[in-house]
């Protein structure tokens, strides 16, 4: 509230002298304006924010912003599913900056892994208050730390947690560590179960580094199933290098096979291998067939190690429902040849998990279907 200390009635006869002065200047005032109405861009909307991390230990940035925002009179709830401790869970939550509550679950430990004695009970626990305060929206902020790896070890039901982050009122803010589903990368064990029902043909379900792994002999490019992903092999089958035909412009409508010849494979007691020349560009087959799920599209990805060489493996994405030897592409941008071993990892498959879509590559029986063991050139 604000008072002046001008005597009102001084400043009304102020008012009727400038009156005055403006009608002798043959001027009359300008009529009243009423005020506007308000401005309404957009309804005040809650945000949902999710956090990814190749890593756990990410919650710095995360346990900030939220300390910020309680710092400046908001309502926040932090919730970590996997952190245990000592006199940990609803009991135990500790109040911080007026209005930050943070609460674990009741472990003496981290969760680090799926069927640990009594984690299941203890994390629904917290899981029960978050989704409570998600209903009822008597939050300004909820912070949902690692909330993804619960659902993935098993802790909690993944439809039940989409339906509840789905309900949150608008006015919500929520932070947290689960991925929609079109952003699901799946696991060893999704992957593992899905090579059960032919999804990667042959499968091998640990990461080989030694053929003879015991002595620790054969070293080899790795290869099989990974914490997040699968690492193909190179088939000994075909190998074909770009070359230049004089006269001739490589047309993606018509593609010419005389732009590329192949190359033979070597073999001395290292393994088998093609040779790429400095500076070339190659096409390989991927020895393993793949069936692609129809919810599933699958990203090829290069190895570490042949990138180290110059060696560039094309991101070549395997979509819906895709079945088939993947062709591969790669291009030596170094300036010295290059080995390119058969029979060993040479790329590595994500799987990311999505909403059904309507038409799969099936349906539309995309042209690079069923591709065999050898090179599938370019073609419309």
């Amino acid at each position: 509230m604000t008072t002046s200390l001008a005597d009102p009635q001084s400043f009304q006869n102020s008012l009727d002298r400038d009156q005055q002065a403006l009608q002798r200047a043959g001027l009359r005032p300008l009529p009243a304006v009423s005020d506007p109405p308000p401005l309404h861009l957009v309804a005040p909307e809650g945000q949902l924010q999710v956090h990814t991390a190749p890593y756990r230990g990410s919650f710095a940035s995360v346990l900030s912003q939220a300390m910020r925002a309680a710092g400046l009179g908001s309502r926040v709830l932090i919730s970590q599913f996997l952190k245990g401790g000592v006199q940990q869970g609803p009991a135990g939550r500790v109040q911080l900056c007026g209005g930050l509550v943070w609460l674990r679950p009741e472990v003496p430990l981290c969760l680090s892994s799926p069927g640990h004695p009594g984690g299941a009970e203890a994390v629904a626990e917290v899981w029960s208050i978050c989704r409570q305060h998600l209903i009822q929206g008597d939050l300004d902020q909820l912070v949902l730390d690692e909330l993804g790896l619960a659902v993935a070890f098993g802790y909690l039901d993944e439809a039940d947690v989409i339906a509840a982050l789905e309900q949150r009122p608008a006015s919500m803010d929520s932070s947290h560590g689960v991925a929609p589903r079109f952003l699901m990368l799946k696991c060893d064990r999704w992957i593992t179960e899905q090579a059960g029902q032919g999804m990667i043909e042959p499968f091998q379900s640990g990461l080989v580094r030694h053929l003879e792994p015991e002595q620790k002999l054969r070293p080899v490019l790795s290869f099989g199933c990974s914490s997040y992903g699968y690492d193909l092999r190179l088939s000994p089958q075909e190998f074909l290098i770009f070359r230049h035909v004089p006269g001739t412009v490589m047309n993606p409508k018509r593609f010419n096979p005389a732009n590329l010849e192949p190359t033979p494979l070597h073999e001395d007691e290292d393994g088998r291998y093609f040779i790429l020349p400095a500076h070339s560009y190659g096409l390989g087959v991927a020895l393993e067939k793949l069936r692609v799920p129809p919810n599933i599209t699958v990203i090829c990805l290069g190895k570490s190690t042949y990138a180290r060489l110059g060696i560039i493996v094309n991101t070549t994405p395997a979509e819906a429902s895709w079945e088939g030897h993947l062709t591969l592409e790669f291009s030596n941008s170094s300036g010295a040849d290059c080995r390119i071993y058969a029979d060993e990892g040479i790329c590595q498959l994500l799987f990311f998990e999505g909403d059904p879509c309507s038409t799969t590559y099936s349906d539309r029986q995309g042209k690079y279907q069923h591709q065999p063991e050898r090179v599938t050139l370019a073609k419309v």
